[in-house]
């Protein structure tokens, strides 16, 4: 069961990532 949630997971928190990073690079001086 844990390996269920974890798959389902793993996408969401790199995507969650992935908008944090871009959103804080992305940022116009």
């Amino acid at each position: 069961m844990m390996t269920i949630i974890t798959v389902a997971l793993a996408p969401a928190i790199a995507l969650l990532i992935f908008i944090y990073q871009k959103d804080r690079y992305d940022r116009e001086p």
